[in-house]
């Protein structure tokens, strides 16, 4: 009898985890894909509300060596920094009513 509890007890909360992980990806964001949209149809697109950019920024560096020296004197040293860029465009929360009721119109 404890083993059937304890059974059950593991597959519910093996339920409950698949439910969260479910909700988690229902709330996110839904992603554009901006080679199948024309540039100027996806600038309306985000001009009415419909999706957002988000930018994703990342740095490089590089490192310098500079060779020691008398301590009273400076040192010029010019040098790269890489910055990478990247966008990507999701659906806001108004597309996403409008794309339903867009699909429930056709319906």
């Amino acid at each position: 009898m404890r083993s059937e509890i304890s059974s059950a007890n593991r597959e519910l909360d093996s339920f409950k985890y698949r439910e969260l992980t479910l909700k988690r990806k229902i709330a996110a964001p839904q992603s554009i894909t901006e080679n199948t949209i024309k540039e100027f149809e996806m600038a309306n697109i985000i001009r009415l509300g419909l999706a957002k950019v988000i930018y994703t920024a990342s740095a490089g560096t590089h490192s310098i060596d500079i060779p020691a020296s008398d301590p009273e004197t400076y040192t010029s040293v010019d040098f790269d920094i890489e910055i990478d860029t990247e966008t990507t465009t999701i659906l806001t929360e108004l597309g996403e009513l409008f794309i339903e009721a867009c699909r429930n119109k056709n319906a």
